[in-house]
């Protein structure tokens, strides 16, 4: 199996040090190329070259804003998340390295500072400019011509969030009371239905909706269940309950051309096997909090605040 590499090419670097005299495989360890007289090197090799063989891209780049945490976001010079370490796996599991590109903008506001939307995301799979698209898009969204949506790689169902030790039990108990409420997705929607009586608050960030609920500006929050688990086991811990789970029949996918459907056979035939395995079990356990429901894990064991924190590189 090959070792799989997740780096963020920013173009300026790498231009730079090449005007330099410095090839990137040279100043960055991680992308220098095989020492051909070892022994791992003939196995890399063969295995990148049976990779190939079957139709597999040796390397899955990706596009991706890198902005929705819990999911796929940028911490410093690591690329970390659910989704992240979910396409990790994807990758280890078909045998290519990963490559995620430079953060996608928002290039209909000037300055392009902004994270990019889906239709942004699922512009550079189409253009060819990325194989893979993994940037929390839900499967109820418009992709747009040129692309195709993978299976699923998480359900959205929707929480609604209390103070642990607090009265409020239902939905039932909400009544006038200031609920923060996630933008995006069914939740406002439900909101809207099931809470007609409350001040509801929308917030584009979820997290920023959890936060109003820890602080006391709002008795309830209404977010995707995974952002709450999340919060309350990373930033919460004992403080806060879901009183109700709400299916929506949403999920996050991934996308890749429209022209690249052995691509999207693969990269669900791997996600497949993680599920059968206990692999992908582990991971939700691990980010979550959720205990597995597949019994028995497989070999990948999982660190506890979220494993694979990926290292990317400027070059």
């Amino acid at each position: 199996m090959r070792t799989c590499k997740v780096a963020v090419v920013v173009a300026a670097v790498s231009t730079l040090l090449t005007m330099c005299g410095c090839g990137v495989g040279a100043a960055l360890d991680d992308t220098a190329g095989p020492d051909l007289a070892s022994g791992d090197a003939v196995e890399e090799l063969a295995a990148e070259t049976a990779t190939e063989a079957a139709g597999i891209p040796a390397t899955l780049t990706v596009a991706s804003t890198l902005s929705h945490g819990p999911f796929e976001f940028k911490t410093g010079m690591e690329a970390e998340g659910f989704a992240v370490d979910v396409m990790e796996l994807v990758a280890l599991e078909l045998g290519a390295d990963l490559l995620f590109s430079d953060p996608v903008r928002d290039r209909s506001v000037l300055p392009d500072l902004q994270p990019g939307r889906t239709e942004d995301v699922c512009e550079k799979v189409a253009s060819g400019e990325a194989l893979v698209g993994l940037s929390s898009i839900r499967a109820s969204a418009p992709l747009g011509e040129g692309v195709l949506a993978t299976d699923e790689y998480l359900s959205l169902d929707l929480a609604l969030v209390v103070h642990g030790e607090g009265e409020l039990a239902c939905v039932g108990d909400i009544g006038s009371g200031a609920v923060a409420v996630q933008r995006e997705g069914a939740a406002s929607a439900w909101a809207a239905e099931n809470l007609p009586e409350s001040h509801r608050k929308l917030f584009d960030d979820p997290n920023e909706a959890l936060s109003a609920l820890v602080s006391g500006n709002v008795v309830a929050c209404v977010v995707d269940k995974p952002v709450a688990q999340r919060f309350r086991k990373v930033k919460a811990p004992g403080q806060l309950a879901i009183i109700e789970t709400v299916a929506t029949g949403d999920s996050f996918v991934m996308v890749v051309s429209a022209d690249n459907e052995e691509l999207a056979t693969q990269i669900n035939d791997a996600l497949a096997t993680l599920k059968v395995d206990g692999r992908y079990d582990e991971l939700v356990e691990a980010w979550f909090g959720e205990p597995s429901q597949r019994g028995d894990f497989g070999p990948y064991t999982a660190m506890p605040d979220g494993p694979g924190d990926m290292v990317f590189q400027n070059g």
